[in-house]
């Protein structure tokens, strides 16, 4: 009795549904439940697998990289904004915080 009940959870929560093939004994049900757990196991690496190819993975320094040219266009709109306010320190102290910011984020 439990065992049927864990296999229609398992086999409903893995969305297999009831097809023509199935077990009729506790053991028939037991391999089935580690087969459909085998098999979406299989098919989440080959969808990653298949996800990795097509898709372009960016480095974690080219991340950075386009983050602080962000960085870069806004502190130089803000220079424009008031020219007098912006020292170089000022400058290099915003863009070394935030790329360690984003390091650390990363990380």
């Amino acid at each position: 009795m439990y065992i049927k009940s864990v296999y229609w959870v398992i086999t409903t929560l893995t969305t297999v549904g009831y097809g023509d093939y199935k077990g009729y004994t506790p053991p028939e049900y037991i391999v089935q439940m580690c087969v459909e757990f085998l098999g979406i196991g299989f098919s989440s690496y080959l969808m990653g697998s298949i996800n990795n190819l097509i898709g372009s993975e960016e480095t974690l320094q080219e991340i950075i990289d386009e983050r602080m040219e962000n960085i870069e266009l806004w502190i130089r709109k803000l220079e424009k904004a008031r020219p007098k306010n912006f020292s170089k320190n000022l400058y290099n102290s915003i863009k070394d915080y935030t790329e360690k910011s984003y390091l650390y984020d990363f990380k």
